[in-house]
């Protein structure tokens, strides 16, 4: 089934690509440099990063992941409601471009992405976007992907990037790593991912809409090593019918 790439469609396709893919993004940077090279062979990277954090020894990081997987637990912050929806699953990443989200409550659905076609539902049905219809949605996924890559120069195509952290000398302290959308669409839906860190572990990502709502996102049982066997991503790269 596709979905029209108009205005409608489009604040839905974008809300779909902000839950798979940001996810993913945060999951990267929680990782700790020296877990990634030891496990990458990049000793050198991380000694950089660990002595100051930049934002260029974190993407460091993202070139050298061969995998991801780790657990989620998502508040949705929705101003006509009182209390946060809460939801918990799994997020998975295999280079180059495939990337997935399974809910498991309160009630299981899934995210998947393969480079072309963005695909979401659950046990009853599934829907497919054709990224390449809708040059926004495709210029978002492109960037994240680009992230992963530990591609600066894109990403700054489509974010006014804003990164702080302590120096040289006290390598500790706390950072935050901002994004904003550049294009207007874009910022029709999305006004600013927020990841805020004490180090080199994320403690926090929120996703500011622009209707107001808010979602905070934390991880558990990050493996950054995650090398995904072909049975393995048949099983976790497709919507979930269990």
């Amino acid at each position: 089934m596709a979905i029209r790439p108009d205005a409608m469609a489009c604040s839905v396709e974008m809300r779909v690509v902000l839950a798979c893919a940001l996810a993913l993004v945060a999951i990267a940077l929680a990782a700790s440099p020296l877990e990634v090279s030891a496990r990458a062979s990049q000793v050198n990277a991380a000694a950089d990063a660990a002595a100051h954090l930049t934002l260029d020894s974190l993407l460091t990081r993202f070139r050298a992941i061969p995998g991801l997987f780790a657990r989620y637990r998502e508040e949705k912050r929705i101003t006509l409601l009182a209390e946060p929806l809460v939801s918990e699953g799994t997020v998975h990443y295999a280079p180059p471009h495939r990337l997935a989200r399974h809910q498991r409550t309160p009630s299981p659905s899934s995210i998947v992405f393969d480079g072309t076609t963005l695909r979401f539902g659950d046990a009853q049905s599934e829907e497919r976007i054709d990224v390449s219809s809708n040059p926004v949605v495709r210029a978002f996924v492109e960037s994240f992907l680009s992230v992963l890559a530990g591609d600066r120069s894109k990403l700054e195509r489509t974010f006014v990037v804003d990164f702080r952290a302590g120096d040289a000398a006290h390598p500790g302290e706390r950072w935050e790593l901002s994004l904003v959308p550049r294009d207007s669409k874009l910022l029709g839906v999305l006004r600013e991912v927020r990841f805020a860190g004490d180090g080199v572990v994320v403690s926090q990502m929120r996703i500011r809409e622009a209707t107001g709502d808010e979602a905070v996102t934390t991880f558990s049982d990050v493996d950054v090593a995650h090398r995904y066997s072909a049975d393995e991503a048949a099983r976790v790269f497709r919507v979930s019918r269990d």
